[in-house]
């Protein structure tokens, strides 16, 4: 059943994106949520009356809105943040995949050599597995909340 996990998993890492992938996906997501402005054009059609004429004119007024500098930045900021979190996330998820490679060797190395300390070679071995086990999900969490992000 471990085996069959553990495939699982390694199956699921062959088919993720690599850090460099997700950085340009991240940084391309913020340019759609936070580049450009958000203009919105409010058209006002109507009746009024004009007293220096004394008779009903019909007019068509225009607005748009238009950001100030605090806005601006504001906007600015907020893309910041947002592309720290991915960040800080990739970062994250570079240690860990690095951190799985090294326990795997690890796991091949106690197997090589598992019978001549006997229990405490077993139990080293198993220990290792559940690391692998506890990164492996580790890294399918933040590579959901970075997928989260792109969305």
């Amino acid at each position: 059943m471990k085996i069959l996990i553990l495939f699982l998993i390694l199956l699921n890492l062959s088919f993720s994106m690599t850090s460099e992938e997700y950085w340009t996906a991240l940084n391309k997501r913020a340019d759609e949520i936070y580049g450009g402005l958000d203009l919105a054009l409010t058209v006002n059609v109507g009746n009024y009356y004009d007293n220096s004429e004394s008779e009903f004119r019909t007019g068509v007024g225009f607005s748009i809105p238009i950001y100030s500098k605090q806005q601006k930045i504001s906007r600015r900021n907020t893309k910041i943040k947002y592309l720290q979190d991915g960040s800080d996330l990739i970062s994250n998820l570079k240690k860990n995949r690095k951190l799985l490679l090294l326990l795997k060797d690890k796991k091949e190395a106690l197997k090589a050599f598992m019978g001549d300390n006997g229990a405490s070679d077993i139990s080293s071995y198993f220990q290792t597995e559940e690391r692998l086990l506890g990164i492996s999900l580790t890294i399918e969490s933040i590579e959901r909340k970075i997928e989260t992000m792109l969305q």
